[in-house]
């Protein structure tokens, strides 16, 4: 289980790196996993866009390299 932590310096790079690894988690090791964020942890609106890009054409744009 992996839980969103917004701390004072929190970036937009944090994001894209917790979306990373949650997402290796799920689709790598394939475990069972439930995202749930609440709207006190949304501290842009472009973190609603990458949760919509996920949920409808199944990935985030540049969330990864292109080496990656």
């Amino acid at each position: 289980m992996r839980q969103l932590v917004l701390h004072n310096e929190f970036t937009y790079d944090d994001w894209y790196e917790f979306l990373r690894e949650m997402l290796h988690d799920i689709g790598v090791k394939e475990e069972k996993s439930l995202f749930l964020l609440v709207d006190n942890q949304i501290f842009d609106e472009a973190m609603l866009e990458d949760i919509n890009n996920l949920l409808n054409i199944g990935e985030v744009p540049n969330l990864y390299a292109f080496e990656d």
